[in-house]
């Protein structure tokens, strides 16, 4: 937190480049390509859902994963955040916690994924925090990652 503004700054812009000749130049006045991807969900127009996890490009993973395990699965915000999880680290290189089922390690390899098995938990699938909110009760519901040091404090 820069003191007396109350921004909080991080380490993104190394993703920058300022080699001319790359795909990834930061030119003044665009857009800087950064993959931060707080989300908040809504229904009729008020928020239901706020996920965020730090991880750098994993973070567009990690999102979706959790999300899927708590609307399309139907998990409590709790469990969808500590449901396992994968990410693609590069190319064909996945790391697949180890609590995923046997079966889905080896489908994996067998379709030509490099694959790194576990360990069971691992904050290098993200460190998702998030708040839930029943539309009907108006119940807030916090749920934290222990891959990662979040916490959820009652108000």
């Amino acid at each position: 937190m820069v003191p007396g503004t109350g921004l909080c700054l991080n380490n993104f812009l190394y993703w920058a480049d300022v080699n001319p000749a790359s795909p990834n130049r930061v030119k003044p006045g665009e857009q800087l390509p950064m993959c931060m991807a707080p989300s908040i969900s809504t229904v009729d127009g008020a928020p239901v859902l706020a996920l965020g996890t730090p991880g750098s490009y994993g973070i567009l993973q990690t999102q979706p994963q959790a999300m899927v395990q708590h609307v399309d699965f139907g998990l409590p915000l709790q469990q969808a955040i500590e449901a396992p999880r994968a990410r693609l680290t590069d190319g064909r290189a996945v790391l697949l916690e180890s609590r995923v089922e046997a079966q889905v390690h080896a489908e994996l390899r067998q379709r030509g994924h490099d694959l790194t098995s576990g360990p069971d938990w691992t904050m290098k699938v993200g460190g998702m925090q998030g708040v839930a909110i029943d539309p009907e009760t108006g119940v807030f519901t916090g749920g934290c990652d222990p891959r990662r040091d979040g916490y959820c404090v009652p108000a």
